[in-house]
């Protein structure tokens, strides 16, 4: 059993939270005093069809009057921290899905709470708005996607539940789009199948997606189904991580975009691992793409620092598991494996003589 949990409009609800000016209004929030890439917004703009990845003069135009504010990243880290060590007070293993949004396995601590789905769903609720004073919306079920889109469908005062049994009938008239995130290349895929919506998904063997998706398409085939395969994944890899992550304009299905942004973060998570002496073997790439996050470990055959063995990971990534839907943003962690040693050094005071010294 599987809790999926989500606050709206986390960083907008915060800014609100913190500055009684803004109880009600508008809100944009920009990464700096002259950003003019949207990075969240508040109910009140989202309603006005302004989104995060929006420009701001679009969105200015769109919703007049809106409050520009610079974020607050170590706000947002403390607040989402406290609301993940709450959820872990409900349940143990937890899987953070971003600042607002988690997964909490039940399946170990269901019996204590009697199989109680109200119970459970409540103290969610409680525990959530105890640690941030938000409200939030819940969904359960046997797997995460129907859980997520239970969630989605629900309100903050009362949880979506879907037993497991009736989660393919629950999934079955949303489309594609909606519960897989289907982007261009895997909707037109689809459609040429005549599959739009989730019910659709059983008129095709599972062969023919992970023919073409490997084992996305597998996955996807089951999700539409109710029969999501992805555990809850609550335990991160050992060590601290090195990351860097880049928001990106809404709707970005531009390749070359996407592959000169990824490369910068290589060489930034490159300069980060030189600055503080480590190297690193594991790395994390991962896109939000519309059905939420889709990452991999890569594993370089070397302990490294370099750009150039990161990039060729990050696009060999990207060439596996990026089929022309929006990305809304890009993320690369790295795990220090060992510290440099001081011998490199001699490469820097060992020159050759110049001819003819």
């Amino acid at each position: 059993m599987v809790a999926a949990v989500t606050l709206d409009h986390f960083q907008g609800r915060l800014e609100q939270q913190d500055n009684p000016l803004l109880a009600g209004r508008a809100v944009g929030i920009v990464g700096s005093a002259k950003g003019t890439l949207l990075h969240a917004v508040s109910p009140e703009a989202a309603a006005a069809g302004v989104g995060p990845g929006m420009r701001w003069s679009e969105a200015e135009s769109r919703c007049p009057g809106l409050a520009r504010v610079v974020a607050s990243p170590a706000r947002y880290d403390a607040a989402s921290a406290r609301l993940m060590a709450a959820l872990t007070d409900v349940a143990p293993a937890i899987e953070v899905f971003g600042r607002d949004q988690a997964f909490l396995d039940l399946t170990d601590c269901q019996a204590y709470y009697r199989h109680d789905t109200a119970r459970i769903a409540a103290m969610i609720r409680t525990a959530v708005g105890e640690a941030v004073g938000l409200s939030c919306r819940v969904g359960i079920s046997g797997d995460k996607t129907t859980a997520r889109q239970a969630a989605r469908l629900a309100d903050n005062n009362l949880a979506g539940v879907v037993p497991p049994a009736a989660a393919a009938d629950f999934l079955a008239p949303l489309s594609i789009e909606e519960v897989l995130g289907g982007g261009s290349g895997i909707a037109e895929f689809l459609a040429r199948y005549d599959i739009h919506r989730c019910g659709d998904m059983k008129k095709i063997p599972i062969h023919l997606p992970a023919r073409r998706f490997g084992n996305l398409g597998r996955r996807l085939w089951l999700m539409a189904q109710g029969q999501d395969p992805a555990p809850v994944l609550s335990a991160p890899p050992a060590g601290v991580s090195h990351s860097q992550q880049r928001r990106l304009p809404a709707v970005t299905r531009d390749l070359v975009l996407l592959q000169t942004v990824l490369v910068d973060l290589a060489g930034k998570l490159a300069g980060q691992l030189r600055r503080e002496r480590v190297l690193a073997r594991q790395f994390r790439v991962a896109l939000c793409a519309p059905e939420g996050w889709r990452e991999e470990d890569v594993h370089s055959e070397m302990a490294t620092d370099d750009l150039r063995a990161i990039a060729p990971l990050c696009m060999r990534f990207l060439r596996q598991h990026w089929y022309g839907e929006p990305v809304s943003e890009l993320r690369l962690q790295a795990w220090p494996w060992q510290e440099t040693v001081a011998q490199a050094d001699i490469f820097l005071t060992q020159r050759p003589a110049r001819r003819g010294a």
